[in-house]
């Protein structure tokens, strides 16, 4: 795998108390973030290091979370967070 021109997708299933949730990613090219299959942040393009905020309201249990990114050329990174409000 080069450092140019990929694209990976994370996977995790991680148990949340009810509530209203704001997720945060912080992308230098292309991102899609998704709870349970819902598009919480679509911002898939080529960009400079750029940060996006999505809420969602979760029930209590396990919930799916799905990062999907890509990176053209130059720098590569990629930050997920999430803080309950």
């Amino acid at each position: 795998l080069g450092n140019d021109n990929f694209s990976v997708r994370w996977t995790r299933d991680t148990y949340f108390s009810a509530g209203n949730y704001r997720f945060f990613v912080a992308v230098d090219d292309g991102v899609r973030l998704y709870v349970d299959n819902i598009l919480v942040i679509d911002s898939w393009r080529v960009q400079p290091p750029t940060n996006y905020f999505g809420d969602i309201k979760l029930s209590p249990g396990n919930h799916n979370i799905r990062v999907e990114y890509y990176e053209e050329t130059g720098g590569a990174a990629i930050r997920l967070a999430w803080q309950r409000l």
